[in-house]
């Protein structure tokens, strides 16, 4: 029976009809949808895989498609570098090798990006590109001394670090050619991190203010367009956090960061284009103590937590967060880790199959592959 029509009986008919109870007409709550259960992972070392080519295989990134951009190393007894080179590996294969560069990220069409060192003797290096077995160098700033590709977008867009001889140094976007130097309000505040989004749109954190007496330093997110010159303060969340966090930016120029309270409540989520924040995780609480330093995630949200600084017994601990509210310690899903790699300490990527690239605290550089979900 309609709601309406039952209230006109209780009306009519008060000795027959009891009232609704007031709770009965509140909107019904809908559960969250089941977590599924956290992955299994196996365990292979990048090293082991390579050998005896290379002594040493750093992964920078790992695509969608499992392919492992990194810093492959071969040394002599000595310990001395006889090479090292760009390498992208596959299903256990190299693929490609191009010699003499240092790789720090890439995209999901083959592009990588880094530097060469052209004077290893005074540090002098100029941006580079990779792709396959073939490295372009970029051209160099006026006065540049050293440079690098510090991100690339999937249009294959480029930011590039550079820094003359008195350590000045210059943030360049650089679309098809195209150099625009960024230029940022230095009454804004003091840029920590830039990160590339599409567009034209980086993000990053800057430091707004300090404190004079304790040093302490209050963070903002920002949103830049180089094309307008429009600077955006991304602010924090929830009321009572002060500080924000920017971590990184994904394919829909969405950031990736923290809203939070230094050492104390963080807000783990993604700010989307319309600057919405998603929670995925709040720590730094009484359930989950974790006070934590570094983010990094899959183009599809899968998000690991680093860094971590306290409470003492989570020391060291590796956290990935497998959907919005849930949290596994990385550790306890991965089997075959051998016992002289140490734990799992550090991640370097995480590609939206879930499979994982990093390192562990004996120096052990791992690709983790899910292995289907926990019984």
């Amino acid at each position: 029976m309609p709601t309406r029509a039952y209230e006109n009986l209780v009306q009519r008919f008060p000795a027959i009809y009891r009232p609704i109870a007031a709770q009965g007409n509140r909107p019904a709550r809908h559960p969250l949808p089941p977590v599924p259960p956290p992955p299994i992972y196996g365990f292979e070392s990048l090293d082991a895989l390579l050998a005896p080519k290379y002594q040493l295989f750093a992964p920078a990134f790992i695509d969608n498609q499992g392919r492992i951009y990194g810093q492959a190393e071969a040394f002599d007894a000595e310990g001395n570098v006889l090479s090292n080179d760009v390498v992208v590996v596959k299903n256990g294969a190299i693929q490609s090798v191009a010699p003499g560069g240092y790789v720090v990220v890439a995209n999901q069409h083959g592009l990588a990006g880094g530097l060469v060192f052209t004077d290893i003797s005074t540090g002098t290096a100029r941006a580079a590109v990779f792709e396959g077995s073939t490295t372009r160098l970029l051209p160099a700033r006026p006065g540049e001394v050293f440079a690098y590709v510090m991100d690339i977008n999937e249009d294959g867009d480029l930011l590039v670090w550079s820094q003359d001889a008195s350590f000045n140094t210059t943030i360049w976007l650089v679309e098809s050619g195209r150099w625009t130097q960024l230029n940022f309000d230095a009454a804004a505040g003091v840029v920590l991190s830039t990160y590339l989004g599409r567009d034209g749109v980086v993000m990053g954190t800057m430091i707004v203010a300090v404190d004079p007496a304790s040093f302490d330093t209050s963070g903002r997110g920002y949103r830049l367009s180089a094309h307008s010159g429009v600077l955006e303060t991304i602010n924090p969340a929830y009321p009572g956090d002060t500080d924000v966090s920017i971590q990184g930016v994904n394919s829909r120029s969405e950031a990736l960061g923290y809203s939070y309270v230094p050492s104390a409540t963080e807000h783990i989520g993604i700010w989307d284009r319309k600057l919405r924040f998603q929670t995925y995780f709040t720590e730094g609480t009484s359930q989950f103590p974790t006070v934590s330093n570094v983010l990094v995630a899959s183009d599809n949200n899968l998000i690991g937590i680093l860094a971590v600084g306290s409470p003492d017994d989570e020391r060291g601990n590796v956290y990935l967060i497998t959907a919005p509210g849930a949290r596994v310690n990385l550790g306890d899903v991965v089997l075959g880790i051998p016992p002289e790699a140490g734990p799992i300490a550090w991640i370097v990527g995480i590609n939206n199959g879930g499979s994982i690239v990093g390192n562990t605290a004996d120096g052990v550089n791992f690709l983790l592959t899910p292995r289907g979900a926990q019984p």
